[in-house]
């Protein structure tokens, strides 16, 4: 009995004496592309992310297959949350292509997010996650922290305090690998801030994603319970508003129009545009596929594609 005891006593002393578990600051990371830079992009991501976010566990996933991939993604993303964890998601590739995309399935389960988290990855995950009664959807209009807070609705105790998703291109390789360059270059150029801002590296890559011949629109989906970013660090928004370069040539309007429709798709059939009076300074980023469509800044705050004969190009 008195062996009994004292194994309890001990038991007990060696959990009292244990530290509570951590919270976790944790990412996934599979990058599109097997040749030399992408294995050394691998590893500068892995190294930014540990040096100058405080990212604790970073894994970097170079063996996953199409199938396997969106698997690893929802177990990431599902796994019971500690107080406390944060979490990053950044996966390029192939969208629906046959069998190189890394779409979860149309029949999937969709994707409840345990904890705080950012996903930068193919737009299908957009449609693959589910957000939060009240999130918001940024493909015309720059979020900025003052319109980022929950509109009324239903939202679960489960539900965590902010949910992200940035689009990446999903068509042609060196679209793929390019923004996947232009999200990096902007973390390097922020690690001294220590906080991973959405809508600043949705900026980045609006102004910086230059290809003709790719019909991708840079956009982000977002849910935030208006969690200040000390609260979510290293996520979170900085406190500047994001700005664009001003790049690109301005150009009028033809023909002496005084409206422009701005879209959200390069195409004048995919839903309703955003009529603009007076419109301006249009600045042309780049042509679609078809050269029928130009994906244009207007001022500081409105990106979308317009038609290529409402401007006078």
């Amino acid at each position: 009995m008195k062996r009994i005891l004292s194994a309890l006593l001990t038991f007990a002393a060696m959990v009292m004496a244990s530290p509570p578990s951590q919270a976790g600051i944790d990412a996934l990371i599979a990058l599109s592309g097997a040749g030399d830079a992408t294995w050394e992009r691998r590893l500068a991501v892995q190294d930014l992310l540990r040096r100058s976010f405080g990212f604790q566990h970073v894994e970097v996933l170079v063996d996953a297959t199409a199938d396997e991939l969106p698997k690893r993604v929802t177990t990431f993303l599902q796994a019971p949350e500690e107080p406390g964890d944060r979490r990053l998601v950044w996966i390029s590739g192939f969208g629906r292509n046959g069998g190189r995309g890394i779409c979860p399935a149309h029949n999937a389960r969709p994707i409840r997010p345990a904890a705080p988290v950012l996903v930068m990855a193919p737009g299908c995950y957009v449609k693959a996650i589910r957000f939060p009664q009240g999130a918001r959807h940024y493909g015309l209009t720059a979020p900025t922290p003052a319109e980022a807070a929950a509109r009324i609705g239903r939202i679960d105790d489960t539900d965590p305090a902010w949910v992200a998703v940035l689009t990446l291109p999903d068509d042609a390789a060196n679209h793929i690998e390019g923004a996947d360059g232009l999200v990096f270059e902007h973390l390097k150029a922020v690690k001294t801030t220590g906080i991973i801002d959405p809508a600043q590296i949705l900026a980045a890559v609006r102004s910086g994603f230059r290809w003709n011949g790719s019909t991708y629109t840079p956009s982000l989906d977002l849910f935030h319970s208006g969690a200040g970013t000390d609260e979510l660090a290293p996520l979170g928004f900085r406190a500047n508003p994001p700005r664009i370069a001003k790049r690109g040539r301005t150009r009028p309007l033809a023909g002496g129009r005084r409206h422009l429709n701005l879209h959200e798709q390069p195409t004048t059939h995919a839903g309703p545009a955003l009529r603009l009076s007076g419109a301006g300074p249009v600045r042309v980023l780049r042509a679609d596929k078809s050269g029928a469509m130009r994906y244009v800044s207007v001022g500081q705050s409105l990106f979308g594609w317009v038609r290529k004969n409402d401007l006078r190009l």
